[in-house]
């Protein structure tokens, strides 16, 4: 769980502070419309943006998990 917290946590230090919250906030557990309605975004926008961070932690894990070990 830490390792994956501190992938996480590197991967938002790069994100404007608009989509660091909505990813932490669904983190948190809250759903699409609270995080809309707490950020001022439409809901298609924070379902763009969490997308976008999956697709990028995914990259992320599959490439750190793919590379041979020496």
């Amino acid at each position: 769980y830490h390792m994956l917290r501190m992938v996480v946590d590197d991967l938002l230090q790069d994100l404007p502070e608009i989509q660091r919250k909505m990813i932490e906030r669904r983190i948190e557990g809250h759903d699409i419309a609270s995080i809309a309605s707490l950020t001022g975004r439409s809901k298609r926008t924070v379902e763009r943006t969490l997308q976008n961070f999956r697709s990028k932690l995914g990259e992320l894990i599959y490439t750190d998990n793919s590379e041979p070990e020496a």
